[in-house]
């Protein structure tokens, strides 16, 4: 697909998409399908076989020089953009998913020269409604650990020389998640901001917020998404299911048990993350796993 081919593919479509924005595991599954499951707009749809990532469209693969998507090795310039395209056709109100971390007022203008982004970014701008979801810091770290651990050149890292690994800003991890949180919450461009914990206590409340941001009524009753009990219920909800509640990722080496600070987490590390943060944690909900 050329780029002038996916402009006149978008002319095409209706749907007015839904930006689910996040830190990476911060929540970002947990609203997807909370829309998903209360809003029929937003509910699309996937082929039994197809990934989970069918359900949404993860926008930051756009433009990468290679896609390590559900099939490994996918190509982004010729099999991305067919693929957003045809997940954009399956609803009203298809929902997007982002990681970025420089915040809502660059995200438009974060092409990067790249043809397929710039292309979608203009179409997208005056049709989406920009979500952000957040959760403590320390919670999320310490899963974004679990997880990074996982890959194979990971796996020899300590959570101390993890934590303190700098991206190419300078950046801490735990000085990265504040500015991600600090960049995109409650921000001009945002429509709403939520913080996990509060979709998890109170969903009723939760619907509510998103009913009013979105402009759409639900269609069920509020109650959280039924999810997946094992690595194999999630494998066989891939080959079977159509519309599944559920697009959480699992962890392979989890078994259930989810992250904690105080298992991974030194003094030094404490004192570390406390300098790092300053009063995002206090600004932004408190904690709930220290």
């Amino acid at each position: 697909m050329t780029p002038d081919d996916f402009a006149a593919c978008l002319k095409e479509i209706s749907t007015r998409p839904v930006v689910v924005a996040s830190h990476p595991r911060s929540g970002t599954h947990l609203m997807i399908d909370v829309i998903r499951r209360h809003f029929n707009d937003c509910r699309g749809w996937k082929w039994p076989g197809e990934p989970f990532e069918r359900l949404f469209v993860d926008v930051d693969w756009l433009g990468l020089p290679r896609w390590q998507g559900p099939t490994r090795g996918e190509q982004v310039l010729s099999t991305f953009p067919s693929i957003l395209i045809r997940i954009l056709r399956r609803s009203p109100r298809c929902i997007l998913k982002t990681h970025f971390a420089g915040g809502a007022s660059s995200w438009w203008s974060s092409s990067e020269g790249d043809p397929f982004r710039e292309i979608f970014f203009k179409w997208l701008q005056p049709r989406a409604t920009m979500l952000y979801v957040h959760r403590s810091g320390r919670s999320v770290l310490a899963s974004h650990f679990m997880q990074h651990i996982q890959r194979e050149d990971s796996r020899h890292l300590s959570f101390s020389d993890w934590l303190r690994h700098e991206n190419e800003d300078g950046q801490s991890r735990p000085s990265a998640w504040a500015a991600h949180v600090e960049r995109w919450a409650d921000q001009p461009q945002v429509m709403a901001t939520f913080r996990a914990e509060d979709v998890l206590s109170d969903v009723s409340a939760t619907v509510a917020s998103l009913s009013q941001a979105l402009g759409l009524e639900p269609d069920r009753q509020p109650g959280l998404p039924k999810g997946w009990q094992s690595l194999t219920a999630r494998r066989l909800g891939r080959l079977l299911m159509v519309r599944p509640e559920s697009t959480a990722q699992l962890g392979h080496r989890r078994r259930g048990r989810k992250p904690s600070w105080t298992s991974l987490a030194s003094d030094a590390d404490e004192h570390f993350y406390t300098a790092e943060v300053g009063g995002a944690e206090k600004r932004w909900g408190g904690d709930s796993n220290p």
